[in-house]
């Protein structure tokens, strides 16, 4: 069973003052296959109850400029899992990948490798390789090389749907961490479908040119029918449309037009 906890801090500026659990989503194995279920915690924090049809749940918050602020939280229904979680037809993980588990946590105050507490836990049948042989993504927001940063956000973000076998397989556009080909991540490449997703852009990426590019406009809308991810974000990721921008501007030039 992989359990995940999604919760607000009540002040963003101060983890101390507590937050507010909203829900809690579990993955279980059963039957060689992985099955979703979804608990929504009632306002006293003190029971989680299983919830199938999706909720809408207004959230206070101070934010980190210390205002106010009050933001729609969406739990989406069980039929709404597979958006992310399904790929060929079957309901797949996120994130336990060695890329992301390979990174420092904190365990009872003390920083240690992720896997290598998760061994210690005996978590694994085998024994672990050396960790600096094994790959992992890095902080997008970090002091990492900007391209490494980029292509982590990206997979941590959005390679559960682009990809092959996910929901934007067909779209071509793949956003694994590990992708070669520049044309596959969208350099230069026209977009698999038109209208109002384009913004009137023609290529998905063009190269020293963010605001030509598709992907930042789908990234910084909030349209139904524009904006990227599909689900569930009721908010930009300001610093993740930077971070993207800064990325695809820092990209050598191309005239795509010229391309073949």
């Amino acid at each position: 069973m992989i359990i995940k906890n999604f919760w607000f801090d009540h002040d963003r500026r101060d983890p101390a003052a507590g937050r507010r659990m909203i829900e809690t989503r579990l993955l279980y194995r059963e039957g060689g296959a992985w099955k979703s279920v979804t608990y929504l915690w009632d306002d006293a924090q003190t029971e989680a109850t299983l919830h199938k049809i999706g909720k809408r749940v207004d959230v206070e918050f101070i934010d980190e400029a210390g205002d106010a602020q009050v933001e729609e939280y969406i739990v989406p229904n069980l039929d709404q899992c597979g958006s992310c979680h399904e790929r060929d037809d079957a309901t797949e993980l996120l994130g336990t990948i060695t890329h992301q588990l390979n990174t420092e946590i904190v365990v009872d105050g003390q920083a240690v490798n992720q896997l290598e507490w998760l061994a210690s836990q005996d978590m694994f049948s085998g024994t672990l390789p050396e960790m600096q042989t094994l790959p992992q993504l890095v902080d997008p927001f970090g002091d990492a090389p900007l391209d490494d940063r980029a292509r982590s956000y990206l997979h941590a973000n959005c390679s559960h749907c682009h990809r092959l076998g996910g929901g934007a397989g067909k779209s071509g556009l793949v956003f694994l961490a590990w992708e070669e080909i520049e044309a596959k991540l969208g350099v230069c490449k026209v977009p698999a479908a038109a209208g109002p997703g384009t913004g009137g852009h023609h290529y998905d990426i063009v190269p020293g040119q963010p605001d030509d590019s598709i992907v930042i406009f789908r990234m910084n809308s909030l349209d139904p029918e524009i904006k990227m991810p599909e689900l569930p974000n009721r908010v930009i990721d300001q610093k993740g449309v930077q971070l993207i921008r800064d990325w695809i501007a820092a990209m050598p030039a191309k005239d795509c037009e010229m391309q073949p």
